[in-house]
């Protein structure tokens, strides 16, 4: 599953962009100078993306796979790059806590 997420995030970011596995089955998704209403959209467009991938165990479908989202913009939601991971990562667990496969915004 992290793999085909991992190659899946490689076709779908440009060269200035970092995709990296944040930890356990986290990934953060840098995209400079991107606006607000961008990054929500490219983040639906990556939640579709995975929902669709076709995952197998030694030949067996395990079914369709969720992801949800925290988006946030410096400097919008933080003055550092620090605290805007802390408050994408805010949202990521509003958008679980809401019942998952979904992108939240951050709040400030």
């Amino acid at each position: 599953m992290l793999q085909q997420v991992g190659q899946l995030l490689q076709k779908h970011v440009r060269s200035s962009d970092i995709a990296c596995r944040y930890g356990g089955e986290e990934f953060t998704l840098i995209l400079p100078e991107t606006p607000l209403e961008v990054a929500r959209q490219r983040a639906e467009l990556l939640r579709q993306a995975i929902k669709r991938l076709n995952l197998e165990h030694c030949q067996m479908p395990l079914g369709a796979m969720t992801a949800s989202f925290g988006v946030a913009i410096f400097p919008e939601h933080a003055l550092t790059g620090a605290a805007a991971i802390q408050a994408a990562d805010a949202a990521l667990y509003r958008a679980k806590a809401q019942g998952r496969d979904r992108v939240a915004i951050a709040v400030g």
